[in-house]
């Protein structure tokens, strides 16, 4: 049996989810006047992750997933939950 070659540096999203994960009090970004912390981001990650796999998203390495929403903390974690599941992810306007 012969595995796959590893990648030499981790694969997107996995660095942005190490950084969130080193520093959880620095802020991530602003949204609107509100600094929203790293930590808080990659909770949200989590639970969007734990709800999208729920729903079989990215259970056979092939799903897409569309994503509508508004550039909010939840929307950015909505997107990087479905990439950190294997899925092809598309960003539409609402």
């Amino acid at each position: 049996m012969t595995l796959a070659p590893q990648p030499a540096e981790p694969v997107f999203p996995q660095p942005l989810l190490d950084a969130l994960a080193r520093d959880p009090e620095h802020p991530a970004f602003e949204h609107g006047s509100r600094p929203v912390p790293g930590g808080h981001v990659l909770e949200l990650v989590r639970r969007c992750a734990a709800a999208l796999g729920g729903a079989g998203a990215g259970a056979d390495g092939r799903a897409g997933v569309a994503v509508t929403t508004a550039v909010t903390p939840a929307g950015f974690a909505a997107q990087i939950a479905a990439h950190l599941l294997g899925c092809r992810v598309t960003g539409l306007r609402p």
